[in-house]
């Protein structure tokens, strides 16, 4: 385990507010466990917090950051609400996580351009995808 230069200190306080760690995992080359851990150390992190998935960050607001998301990414909108209408609908049913069989999963686009093809993946599998712990084309 390295330590951290001031140089990447300053880095990480510029780049926080910005960046999601996941992008900063790259950029320093660090787990996001690491930088999680520096952010806590410098006081970066949450000013409180009230649930797993609260997003009480300090002068966070979530409305404004969903619209923007939503605004920067019409192509996954349009994709999750056709995986939603096809499940209500009842013609895509929902499968058990291709890594571990877990019931319950979320739907995991290859492609945005077919958005009914569709990998089952647990939330903990589905983010190790991303991260590029896991690559689906070995399972």
């Amino acid at each position: 385990m390295r330590r951290w230069t001031d140089a990447e200190i300053e880095l990480l306080i510029e780049l926080s507010p910005t960046h999601k760690n996941i992008e900063m995992t790259e950029i320093f080359g660090r787990s996001v466990h690491s930088l999680e851990s520096m952010k806590r150390r410098l006081g970066l992190r949450m000013a409180t917090r009230k649930g797993d998935r609260s997003g009480n960050f300090k002068d966070f607001d979530r409305n404004r950051w969903k619209r923007a998301y939503r605004k920067a990414h019409p192509e996954q909108r349009k994709v999750m609400k056709a995986v939603r209408e096809a499940k209500d609908a009842g013609t895509l049913i929902q499968g058990v996580c291709v890594v571990c069989g877990s019931e319950k999963t979320v739907a995991h686009h290859e492609d945005y351009s077919k958005p009914l093809s569709v990998v089952w993946l647990c939330r903990k599998h589905h983010r190790h995808v991303h991260l590029g712990l896991i690559n689906l084309d070995d399972i």
